[in-house]
């Protein structure tokens, strides 16, 4: 079985500068990979599959010492044969990707999937261990998926996920249903020759499930709802804006529709209301901005558009269970690539209501 990747190559943070290679040659069977021990433990599986698709997991459990923190993995760099469509899911938890190639901050969690249409992969990925994950990834070239379910229906599928002009990475929220046949992709209680063609057939049903969902077996293009579009467009302002942030009442003038009903749509194409999903967002981000810089909190309240910084306190030690101050004593003493200057600002919990 050819592979996806032309190479992979990881660089554990517990490891030398070498790094170490994945051998592509066969499959790989939960081989473990360094990880503290007080933090937990992590191993990995690679099935090759026919016509140059590889499916990939990684399953992380963490101690309760890991509760809270966001555990930074390492690097990974691939490169793939030309143009390949690369489908990362996860049950359990979050997975954030400060991507190189192109450049974005990414968070995806159950319910959200990563996309990916591109020549090469470089990225260094951190795990919230605040409870045990599982990823699992899809890999295909596009020629391969243009002669699996057709050129067009290839085309617009690609278009529909807004993955061209390559490169390009996008998060997407997927329902369960269509999410599940990766997840179950690689069974463990199945050996020899069925259980790679049982891995192929779940794949192929993944596929399947994905061009259904998305409406792109269809001629045409899938049509995006108003709501939808509207939903879309908020999202763009939410991650782009600065400081305080506009009411929801405000935001419901400004996109023409009552304020529970951009709730809603919000809701139903991100999976979160509007309030939730920022406030956790960016919180994430404000944690990140912690570890990797000497910004006073007091300073970086205010950037994140928090009138009093005992609110930004309160809701960061909420979220996290323990406060900033004691993240920036801890983290003087470890070493972490993130760039605040990437950091998105963030609102102040009380100036949007959750739209019940």
């Amino acid at each position: 079985m050819r592979s996806a990747y032309e190479f992979l190559k990881f660089h554990w943070l517990q490891e030398g500068e070498e790094g170490n290679f994945l051998p592509l040659d066969g499959d790989v069977e939960r081989h473990p990979y360094p990880m503290s021990p007080e933090m937990g433990e992590a191993n990995f599986t690679k099935i090759e599959l026919a016509m140059g698709m590889t499916l990939f997991r990684t399953t992380r459990r963490f101690t309760p010492a890991a509760l809270g923190q966001l555990i930074h993995i390492g690097h990974v760099e691939g490169a793939f044969p030309g143009e390949s469509l690369m489908i990362q899911t996860v049950t359990g938890g979050q997975v954030i990707h400060h991507e190189k190639y192109p450049a974005a901050e990414l968070i995806f969690r159950p319910g959200i999937d990563l996309f990916r249409l591109a020549d090469r992969l470089v990225v260094d990925p951190v795990v919230d261990g605040s409870s045990d994950v599982t990823m699992t990834a899809l890999t295909v070239s596009r020629t391969v998926l243009g002669h699996l379910v057709g050129r067009d229906v290839a085309a617009r599928t690609l278009d529909a996920l807004d993955l061209t002009p390559a490169p390009r990475i996008r998060v997407r929220p997927m329902p369960h249903q269509v999410s599940a046949h990766l997840h179950n992709a690689i069974p463990h209680d199945i050996v020899g020759a069925s259980r790679r063609l049982m891995c192929q057939a779940r794949a192929l049903d993944y596929l399947t499930a994905l061009i259904e969902h998305l409406g792109t077996n269809i001629p045409g293009p899938p049509p995006l709802s108003s709501a939808s579009r509207q939903a879309q467009g908020l999202y763009q302002q939410l991650v782009a804006l600065q400081g305080k942030l506009p009411t929801l009442e405000e935001l419901a003038v400004q996109f023409n529709m009552s304020a529970r009903s951009l709730n809603n749509a919000f809701k139903a194409e991100y999976g979160q209301p509007i309030h939730t999903f920022i406030a956790e967002h960016r919180l994430v981000e404000a944690h990140m901005a912690i570890e990797s810089s000497d910004i006073p909190l007091k300073t970086l309240a205010q950037r994140l558009g928090y009138v009093h910084t005992n609110h930004f306190l309160s809701a960061f030690r909420r979220k996290f269970g323990y406060p900033p101050g004691s993240l920036r004593r801890r983290g003087r003493t470890e070493h972490t690539d993130v760039d605040e200057g990437g950091m998105a600002l963030a609102l102040d919990p009380e100036t949007i209501e959750d739209g019940r």
